[in-house]
């Protein structure tokens, strides 16, 4: 009997951890996307830490979102649309601004989120015209 007691306290515990996670920050969504049905509490907190900083421009934070585990596939096209909704929220030049100080790596992997972030979530926009400041500056020479 006390080990049903443990087992059930167990279960309520890890319901109350996991349903404790934020499908919304700062207006970014991220509920209903595979990214947050796949993430632990500590995930999602990290992750929204993430974008919090990044909002407030800190570039750390946008690397560190650049850098986090999306799981392939799907994930990171949902990663890409959080992405996304960033620069709309914050503005294309402010965005811009702290896309400037990352590394090249960080430079290449912004470019592909924004990238499909756009194609699977915004069917009708076009990254070279919808974020033409960051387009031309995260591809040269094109």
């Amino acid at each position: 009997m006390r080990f049903l007691k443990n087992k059930l306290f167990l279960i309520l515990i890890l319901f109350i951890i996991t349903s404790c996670r934020k499908e919304e920050v700062d207006g970014i969504k991220i509920g209903g996307t595979g990214l947050y049905n796949s993430s632990s509490f500590e995930e999602n907190k990290k992750l929204c830490n993430l974008i919090t900083g990044t909002i407030k421009k800190d570039n750390k934070s946008l690397s560190g979102l650049l850098n986090f585990n999306c799981g392939g596939a799907s994930g990171c096209y949902d990663l890409g649309y959080i992405i996304t909704q960033i620069i709309y929220k914050t503005g294309e030049s402010d965005f811009l601004e702290i896309a400037k100080k990352l590394s090249q790596n960080d430079k290449n992997e912004l470019n592909g989120f924004i990238q499909v972030g756009l194609e699977y979530y915004y069917e009708d926009k076009v990254y070279k015209t919808e974020f033409k400041d960051l387009y031309q500056f995260l591809n040269p020479k094109s």
